[in-house]
């Protein structure tokens, strides 16, 4: 029901976005900047609050690590030792919703990267503590997005190519071997 619900809003706010391609084709460049997604455009102001937003909710999550992890255990477990269920998961929802929200208001939207890194993190550091997978899943994921900004602008420069291309170029494959192993397993 949520997975259809989002795709219902996905596909509104996505005809909402067409509308406004074919009403104002002047400002196609901005829209197609934001629906590619990059940094090509974000300057230092932008970088600052989505720091700051970035920060604060990583500090929020790192803090909430016992009930986050007690949630791996299931629902009846886990109120069963004693957790609000339902608080610890609305917090960590909104959190969650909120530093992505900053980050795409700003870049715009870069898909794979929130599916490839966490699939990755948790196939090659499955037994770590979820404080460092958590912290292993920052910093991969931003050195990898950082690696696809240069690729994309440097593999056919003066054009920048901006790095959501270059992620779902590369992290497709990635996505589908990791599929393929998966079901094997």
């Amino acid at each position: 029901m949520l997975i259809l619900l989002g795709l219902m809003i996905g596909a509104l706010l996505n005809s909402l976005l067409y509308l406004l391609v074919l009403i104002s084709p002047r400002k196609m460049n901005s829209i197609a900047n934001y629906l590619f997604g990059g940094f090509a455009s974000a300057e230092y102001h932008d970088v600052m609050i989505i720091a700051v937003i970035s920060c604060i909710g990583v500090m929020i999550l790192f803090s909430m690590q016992k009930g986050i992890k007690l949630l791996q255990v299931g629902e009846l477990k886990s109120q069963s030792l004693g957790l609000n269920v339902q608080s610890v998961t609305y917090i960590v929802l909104i959190i969650a919703s909120i530093m992505t929200a900053v980050v795409v208001a700003y870049v715009g939207i870069i898909g794979f990267i929130g599916m490839i890194i966490p699939q990755l993190i948790r196939r090659f550091y499955c037994h770590y503590h979820l404080g460092i997978l958590m912290l292993l899943n920052i910093l991969i994921g931003g050195v990898i997005m950082l690696m696809a900004d240069f690729i994309g602008g440097t593999i056919l420069q003066p054009i920048q190519i901006p790095a959501s291309i270059i992620i779902a170029l590369l992290g497709v494959p990635v996505l589908f071997y990791i599929l393929i192993t998966q079901s094997k397993v």
